[in-house]
């Protein structure tokens, strides 16, 4: 018996090693494909700068900064590459995986924890976010501790839970603001069950005021990222159609629903009902409380988000749900775990895993942009352009990032009908211009870069357009994914 026991641990770790494999060639695969996008591009020039600078440029990027803090000291021993920036994000990818079982088999035991595994893997859109170098990844993996320590505590009420608890806590809260709010509602969670079970609350409520406490230091600087969110913010006005958004983009290809990713959403969605079903209507199980509270904590993340945007400024938007995605597949790791049917497992684990690699794959093929490709263009075709004028973020910072010497200088204009969303001041070689008459000569022909289909300062360009010559105007469609973004490249004369 005892070496029956030892043969299936074997197994079991054998079969976590292997999804960790997997995870990592997923998540590797074609990372360098696409350039870099304008967020990348602030993450690639803010890591430059020193901690104080990095920190006041961070706080005007409307997040908090232990992301760029780990980015960075990461990179001091990497170098600052779109590489390393990107593998930055994988790690976070792979720890989600990772928790998920070595903390996970606690939760879930030791097979329910390699359902878990396998479906988050399945997930598209966490191999996505690993491409880009953002805390989504890193916000996801803090998200899924509390998580999982909050389950934890509140089943045996171990100091050493509750410890990690509070640090898994701290470091989301530090991380990105969605999963703030998901640390909020997991420890309110862990409140109300102390209280319902009356059990001692003491120690929790010293970890949760230290968390606070330590908390604060950033909460004046996060008071007036919220001054200037109600002032001016990018999100569009949300409704219902939002909150339909947020629900299908983690089995999307980017922006893509395929026929795969309505599969996946037909199953998890389904499969969530039926352990609702089996959970707390049929069976009444133990593991009510362990899917109560991710059904919940989920869920009230969003509704908070969309409660905010209704009542406030709009701030809900669906990439930001990756920082809680995790929590998404708990419902169909408990179905498998709740279910005797082996074969009706395999069917559903094989559709899940089979579509969402597919759909993850796909993905890894977009491209964000023809940025380098653009700069080649106009350096091979137009060489008597010496300047390229932007008039929106969206090409000034990876333009500004990718451009080399010799090649055309590159300007903001930043006049009265300018909105930028993104600090523009990390990019030390982008000239900043309230006046085409401050960069231009009369009769200077120059090269005015804009992104398709983005209504972003229209004024501009029609301002810049009536004051100029039109020579050419070149439509730069990107090699890499035809099918993606176009950067528009007028040709102008300054009169």
């Amino acid at each position: 018996m005892e070496l029956i026991k030892k043969l299936a641990a074997g197994k079991e770790k054998l079969l976590f090693v292997l999804i960790i494999c997997f995870s990592i060639l997923l998540y590797m695969f074609n990372i360098n494909l696409s350039d870099i996008w304008i967020d990348d591009s602030f993450t690639k020039e803010v890591i430059k700068q020193p901690f104080s600078n990095m920190l006041a440029f961070v706080a005007g990027d409307f997040h908090p900064p232990l992301y760029f803090i780990g980015l960075k000291s990461f990179t001091l021993f990497t170098g600052i590459t779109d590489f390393t920036i990107r593998l930055f994000s994988i790690f976070a990818a792979v720890g989600i995986v990772s928790i998920a079982y070595t903390v996970g088999q606690r939760v879930f035991g030791k097979t329910g924890a390699l359902y878990f595994c396998l479906l988050l893997v399945a997930l598209p859109m966490t191999e996505s976010y690993s491409h880009d170098a953002r805390m989504y990844t890193w916000a996801a993996f803090f998200t899924t501790g509390v998580f999982l320590y909050t389950y934890l505590y509140m089943q045996a009420c171990k100091r050493k839970d509750l410890v990690l608890l509070g640090i898994f806590t701290l470091a989301a809260a530090y991380t990105h603001y969605y999963s703030l709010l998901a640390a909020f509602w997991a420890n309110v969670f862990v409140l109300i069950y102390l209280i319902s079970q009356k059990k001692k609350l003491n120690e929790f409520l010293i970890t949760a005021s230290a968390s606070v406490v330590l908390f604060l230091p950033w909460a004046f600087i996060l008071f007036k990222q919220v001054v200037t969110v109600k002032r001016d913010f990018w999100v569009p006005p949300v409704d219902l159609s939002t909150l339909y958004s947020c629900l299908i983009n983690p089995f999307a290809r980017k922006f893509w629903i395929l026929t795969p990713s309505i599969i996946m959403i037909i199953v998890v969605y389904g499969l969530t009902l039926l352990s609702v079903y089996l959970i707390f209507i049929k069976r009444k199980e133990e593991k009510k409380l362990l899917l109560g509270l991710a059904l919940a904590v989920f869920y009230l993340t969003i509704l908070t988000a969309f409660a905010i945007s209704v009542i406030f400024k709009p701030i809900l938007y669906p990439r930001y749900i990756m920082t809680i995605v995790p929590l998404l597949m708990v419902p169909s790791a408990l179905f498998f775990m709740s279910i005797d049917y082996k074969w009706l497992k395999g069917i559903l684990l094989a559709v899940i895993f089979c579509c969402g690699v597919y759909v993850s794959i796909s993905a890894s093929y977009f491209s964000m942009g023809p940025y380098r490709q653009t700069l080649e263009y106009i350096h091979e075709n137009y060489p008597e352009v010496k300047k390229i004028l932007h008039i929106n973020e969206v090409t000034a910072g990876p333009l500004a990032v990718y451009s080399q010497p010799g090649q055309a200088e590159q300007y903001w204009l930043q006049n009265k009908n300018t909105v930028a969303y993104t600090n523009v001041n990390v990019f030390t070689n982008l000239h900043q211009v309230k006046t085409l008459d401050e960069m231009l000569n009369k009769g200077e022909i120059f090269c005015l870069v804009n992104f398709k289909y983005l209504t972003l300062n229209s004024d501009n360009l029609s301002l810049i357009l009536s004051s100029c010559k039109q020579i050419k105007m070149d439509e730069i469609i990107d090699k890499k994914s035809p099918e993606g973004i176009i950067i528009e490249a007028y040709i102008l004369q300054y009169n």
